[in-house]
Order: C-alpha cells, then sequence, then structure tokens
C-alpha cells in the first residue's frame, strides 16, 4: 500500500535534499567569486530552496502520506547557515491587497462562446456521488 511505501519515502527525500546542498556547497567553493552577480543570483537560489523548495516537498509528502510524514525542514535549513544562507528567515505569506482581491476570478456559471450561461450538469460535469 501507499503507506508502507512513507519511511522509504521521507528518508530518501531527506537524503536527496542533503545531497543537493552539498552539490551546492561544491559549487560555491569552485566556481563563483564573491561579490559577482553569479554569486548574488547563486543566494537567491539557496534562499528560494530553503523557503520554497524544502516547505513544498513537506506539504506533498504530508499530503500524500499524512502528518506521520514529516520531513526535518527546519533540519535542512539550519544546516544550511550561514555558508548557503546567512540566517534563518520565517517565512510569511503576503496578505491580499484589496485591489488584487477584486481582480481574482470568483466561481461562476460556465458560458459558452455566445456568453449563454450553462449549469456543471450541461457541461458534461458530473454530479458529486453520494456517500
Amino acid at each position: 500500500t501507499l503507506y508502507g511505501l512513507r519511511v522509504a519515502v521521507v528518508t530518501h527525500c531527506y537524503e536527496c535534499s542533503m545531497a543537493s546542498l552539498n552539490l551546492l556547497r561544491s559549487v560555491l567553493a569552485q566556481n563563483l567569486r564573491p561579490g559577482s552577480p553569479q554569486t548574488a543570483e547563486f543566494h537567491k537560489l539557496c534562499r528560494n530552496f530553503a523557503d520554497i523548495l524544502m516547505p513544498l516537498v513537506a506539504a506533498h509528502l504530508e499530503a500524500l502520506f499524512g502528518a506521520a510524514a514529516r520531513l526535518d525542514v527546519d533540519g535542512i535549513v539550519a544546516s544550511m547557515v550561514p555558508d548557503l544562507i546567512e540566517d534563518i528567515q520565517p517565512v510569511e505569506a503576503e496578505p491580499v491587497v484589496a485591489e488584487h482581491a477584486a481582480a481574482l476570478p470568483d466561481t461562476e456559471p460556465a458560458a459558452t462562446e455566445l456568453g449563454v450561461e450553462q449549469s456543471p450538469a450541461e457541461i458534461g460535469v458530473p454530479a458529486a456521488e453520494a456517500p
């Protein structure tokens, strides 16, 4: 079953993450000159790895396997300090600004090319099955 793979998948994701950090460290040590534009981009890449990719992987593991599948994101990010990222910064969600909220699509009935509204059943969307 899927849950039988949980430990192996989480372990593999953790090991891949740590191997990725070792690769990033080797690139930093060999190819980048301090103060160059490439170094600035590299540090942005490392910040995105810590702030975006690792939480995304952890969220996917939790969605697949439940709360028991915990990837040690804090440990991975902490191992990046101070050589790959300067410090650990908490990621905060940006609030939706009122002017942008008005531009977000609302759920509306589907419309044909002629502008005639149709119900979900008319456009072939199956009804939800009752339990």
